[in-house]
């Protein structure tokens, strides 16, 4: 803000006026007031989770208070309502203070010199401070320098004043300059002048904010009018940081923001440019951040950015190439697992191959989706954004890329960008053999700017090499005699390069040119198969591809994915279904889920199946997790378990099926989806809801609406849930969806005949399996078995094997069939079966939990965790006993006991009970002591600076930061979150985000967006519990 808006009163004998250069220079004074201009928040940027200096604007009161000082200050204005935040800063943030400013007195000290600055208030309404100077030294005038005024006179004063810092301002930015680098300001690193650096400065913000799509071309393309602040800091993290309120150099020095061209400075800038999307479905923390840093490098000088940019480590690009292909190519190793240089380069040329507004216009998408009512950034994994835009602005297919990095993409999308034609696109190194890299080089880099081994290529950039091979295709199927003469096609595009006729398992293609292909089936047949392998790669002389095709029985619209977050609600892992395939997926992609969980469990996935055995087992700890993926055989019926130390808000997924008021969730596995235990869900009205869902999106796509079936898995997985719903619903959706599906309607088609002789295969006293003929009519798809007149599984074979059934019961099985056109017959005769009794067995007692442990201690609570025990039928669950009193039981191997008193000693045993309900013997005593209470706010140290994952007790409660922060009371602001297990009052005027809870008037409310100021009970944002 300009020194204009200053109005500094002094008083008679307590100032010093040195004359220099024909103007006078104010060395002290000991009153003043102060204009302070407020600025629109541009919410539309922060909502989208970028965070672009958001709290770095701020407003210097023209002096540098000295050593011994106090300042006392008051903000005036009666219509600002607000409090103002001033902050005395310097090079070292251990020793800078900072103080809230309202319209009583309040009074701050120097025990050094340093710079008062008041923090730009967000807001319509401009506010005023009047301020005293108390003691210490006469105060020194604070040189400032702006664009295209007196360099000389800016260092005379400097010299003048001998002050401790000095101000350079930009329209983009502030710097504060220690008086240590006063020289180097004079003489800097590639700047020829003041004028120089801030051109350059506002050059890089111009560019970034051209990348980010800031055009005004709508709302939330605006810009802000927020400031950067950079500066020192002497006791900051690494080499540099970017934070909420500045971005700091870690030294005494800014000789970083001194020196042109300096990529830290590009790398810190970037991170205020980076987006919610960042770590959703691939990490990009300390990445995307520098695709801003390449660009602009390589924007400004072309092809010698080699030398001097991150990217190519500073112009060693064959060792940093070399690398690169022993990572993707010998050792085959995925995005996830490569290192951030190499994540830059593999992003920074699939950017560069989309083209430069690819990007841009992700950026542009993202935050108008963002800024809408109910706005879920789960719901946007980055690779799907960048398979989206990408293929889109580019009319080429990146699908293959980013499946071939190990990354998950939506198979929506894949199936739009392939239907539409778009050719696919590959790394170079991906369809040239390694000796042939050389000749495609001098083809392929005369035409781009950053060039590689690993740069995207198309079928016909690489055309004139004339390289071809031969492929060896071979199909797994359950019947391949089903699929006798479906036609397999190779195609760039719409364009056909090769077609065989499937007649056994094993199929040839010769003389391909090397490239990447899709791989279509046709047929009538593929109108009940799909595949998850949709691309072939020809690099050598002769190539393999392996093809699933998988029998449609169930939906993928039945599937569903259940998210692990961690610390500052990182991504590090999920559990996945695939009900069709009958596989359950637990995939952990980071080693250290949570920090302050060191050595402790934090997640436990478990899958049982419905008698209560274990099949499978997986404990996440905080730290040292092993980053793997599981694929875990499954069946309807089965149970899922899932404990999350901190389920509230890191147990996600993009459906209602997580119950967030639990550390330990239960789900049985359904023919339409998950159903969880406790909330007691729908599967079938969650299918239902997904099936209209999804019919709408296809409708409102030209290219898959008209598309055929045979060629849309998104078409045979919708027909496939319709037929999967009871009637009359049935019925009603395939009428409904005729013409999108391309059916015949049902009651123009010839009702199937109901299967026949049903008979018993195998009875035992816990399996039940019978057998069955088809009707002689029209092909059968499916048969749809029932138990006790409900339906309870699909199948295409002529035989059934429940597992779900209990000892010494009799059960009524029938079965109707379903043909191609999703018409059911009728059902058939009942056959009643009785299972045997079950075996009488002598069962161990289950082993004894060992290692208990103290995780958390408040107060007032307790959370134990111990070591699982095991049993041959299977553990059920555990009793905790306190002082030898049974306190509760929990499906755990935790548990949290609540409302005990305060520095108290507490003694604890555990027992453990398998599923035939006996008990262990109990555990040795494990005594622990409860906090002593809280002192006010004792703990928590307004002037202390708190990173993400730091812990503070406030007013008797446990808060963690989020991110950086400091002088935000954990109780009001969104940068804490709540640790202890209580529920707050509502506050007005604090953020809250989906998920959270409050009490409102004696009631629970949960909200479902980001709110603040919304009134629980009178708008839609909270929902009453």
């Amino acid at each position: 803000m300009k020194n204009s808006l200053k109005q500094v009163l002094l008083c008679a004998g307590l100032f010093l006026i040195v004359l220099f250069t024909g103007s006078s220079v104010t060395y002290a004074q000991n009153q003043g007031t102060m204009n302070v201009v407020s600025i629109e928040e541009p919410k539309w940027i922060f909502n989208s989770g970028t965070n672009k200096g958001k709290y770095h604007d701020r407003q210097d009161l023209g002096f540098v208070l000295g050593s011994g000082s106090q300042l006392k200050i008051r903000q005036t204005n009666p219509n600002f309502k607000k409090n103002l935040n001033l902050r005395l800063l310097g090079n070292d943030s251990k020793r800078e203070k900072s103080v809230n400013v309202g319209s009583s007195w309040v009074t701050i000290s120097a025990t050094e010199a340093l710079v008062p600055f008041i923090d730009t208030p967000y807001g319509n309404q401009n506010a005023a401070i009047e301020y005293t100077i108390v003691g210490g030294k006469m105060q020194k005038t604070l040189p400032t320098y702006q664009y295209k005024k007196n360099e000389q006179a800016f260092f005379t004063l400097w010299n003048q004043t001998d002050a401790e810092y000095a101000l350079v301002k930009g329209a983009e930015f502030q710097l504060l300059i220690p008086k240590q680098d006063k020289a180097l300001a004079k003489k800097m690193n590639g700047y020829t002048s003041l004028d120089d650096l801030i051109e350059t400065y506002k050059e890089i913000f111009a560019f970034f904010d051209q990348m980010a799509g800031f055009d005004n071309s709508s709302k939330t393309n605006q810009n802000g009018k927020n400031r950067y602040f950079l500066k020192a800091d002497n006791s900051g993290a690494g080499g540099a940081y970017y934070g909420e309120n500045w971005t700091a150099n870690s030294e005494s020095s800014v000789d970083m923001w001194l020196t042109k061209d300096h990529w830290g400075v590009l790398h810190e800038i970037g991170h205020g440019y980076q987006i919610s999307f960042d770590g959703n479905g691939m990490y990009t923390g300390e990445v995307s951040n520098n695709i801003f840093a390449s660009r602009y490098h390589y924007n400004k000088y072309g092809k010698k950015a080699d030398e001097m940019s991150w990217l190519f480590d500073y112009n060693r690009k064959n060792i940093v190439e070399n690398n690169l292909y022993n990572s993707m190519i010998n050792n085959k190793l995925t995005y996830d697992a490569v290192n951030l240089r190499e994540k830059l380069i593999l992003l920074t040329l699939l950017n560069q191959k989309a083209g430069e507004k690819a990007f841009t216009k992700m950026y542009q998408g993202y935050r108008e989706a963002a800024n809408q009512p109910n706005f879920n950034s789960s719901n946007y994994p980055l690779p799907n954004l960048l398979n989206q835009y990408y293929s889109e602005n580019a009319q080429l297919d990146f699908s293959p890329v980013l499946e071939g990095w190990g990354l998950t993409l939506d198979p929506l999308q894949m199936e739009k960008n392939r239907l539409r034609g778009y050719s696919p696109v590959a790394s170079l190194a991906n369809v040239v053999p390694q000796n042939k890299l050389p000749e495609a080089r001098r083809l392929i880099d005369p035409t781009i700017v950053v060039t590689s081994n690993f740069e995207m290529v198309k079928n016909s950039d690489i055309q004139p090499l004339g390289l071809k091979g031969d492929l060896e295709v071979k199909v797994n199927a359950q019947d391949i005699n089903e699929l006798k003469d479906v036609k397999v096609r190779l195609m760039d595009g719409h364009k056909i390069i090769q077609e065989q006729s499937i007649q056994s398992n094993t199929l040839t293609f010769k003389n391909i040119p090397n490239g990447i292909y899709s791989i279509a089936f046709t047929g009538e047949p593929m109108k009940h198969y799909s595949t998850n392998q949709h691309y072939v790669y020809i690099k050598e002389s002769k190539n393999k591809q392996e093809v699933t095709l998988n029998k449609l029985a169930i939906s993928k619209l039945a599937d569903q994915r259940i998210n692990f977050l961690g610390l500052g609600d990182n991504n590090f892992g999920e559990l996945s279904t695939n009900i069709n395939q009958g596989i359950a997926t637990v995939k952990i992609t980071d080693e250290s889920p949570h920090s302050y969980f060191s050595g402790e469990t934090y997640v436990n996935v478990k899958i049982k199946n419905s008698n209560g055995t274990i099949k499978f087992e997986k404990t996440i700890q905080g730290t040292k997790a092993i980053k793997k993926t599981d694929n875990i055989s499954i069946k309807i019926g089965d149970i899922i378990e899932i404990y999350h130390v901190e389920a509230r808000s890191r147990l996600v997924s993009n459906e209602k099926i997580v119950d967030s008021n639990r550390n330990t969730n239960y789900w049985t596995v359904t023919k339409n989806g998950l159903k969880n235990t406790t909330l007691n869900n729908n599967p079938e009205q969650d299918l239902l809801n997904k099936i209209e869902a999804s019919a709408t999106i296809l409708s409102s796509d030209p290219v898959i609406k008209n598309s055929d079936i045979i060629q849309s898995d998104a078409k045979k997985n919708l027909l496939v849930a319709i037929n999967s719903l009871p009637e009359p619903k049935k019925t009603q959706m395939l009428e409904k969806y005729s013409e999108l599906l391309h059916l015949t309607k049902p009651e123009e088609v010839e009702k199937p005949v109901a299967p026949i002789n049903l008979a018993t295969a195998e009875v035992t006293h816990n399996v039940a399996k019978f057998k069955w003929n088809a009707g002689n009519s029209q092909p059968v798809t499916t048969f749809v078995v029932f138990r006790d007149g409900k339906e309870i599984a699909r199948t295409s074979k002529l035989e059934y094997s429940d597992a779900s059934v209990v000892p010494n019961t009799t059960y009524k099985y029938s079965v109707a069939a379903i043909n191609a056109a999703g018409v059911s017959s009728e059902k058939s005769t009942e056959l009643a079966l009785k299972t045997l009794k079950e075996p009488v067995v002598e069962i161990e007692l289950p082993t004894t939990p060992m290692n208990i442990k103290a995780t958390t201690i408040t107060k007032d609570s307790v959370s134990l965790s111990w070591s699982a025990a095991t049993s041959p039928v299977g553990i059920s669950g555990y009793i905790v006993y306190r002082n030898g009193v049974n306190v509760g039981v929990t499906k755990t191997a935790s548990f949290v006991d609540n409302n005990l008193k305060a520095n108290t000693n507490y003694s604890y045993q555990i027992s453990a009970l398998d599923t035939k309900n006996q008990e262990s013997a109990k555990s040795t005593l494990f005594t622990v002591k409860t906090k002593e209470e809280a002192q006010g706010s004792t703990t928590w140290i307004n002037t202390k600076i708190y990173v993400g994952g730091d812990r503070v007790f406030y007013n008797g409660l446990e808060y963690e930061a989020k991110y950086w922060t400091q002088n935000n009371r954990p109780d009001s602001s969104d940068a804490w979150k709540l640790l202890s297990n209580v529920l707050l009052t509502w506050d007005k005027d604090k953020i809250y985000v989906g998920g959270d809870q409050v009490i409102y008037e004696g009631k629970t409310y949960v909200s479902s967006w980001w709110n603040k100021g919304s009134e629980p009970g009178k708008t839609s944002v909270w929902v009453l519990k």
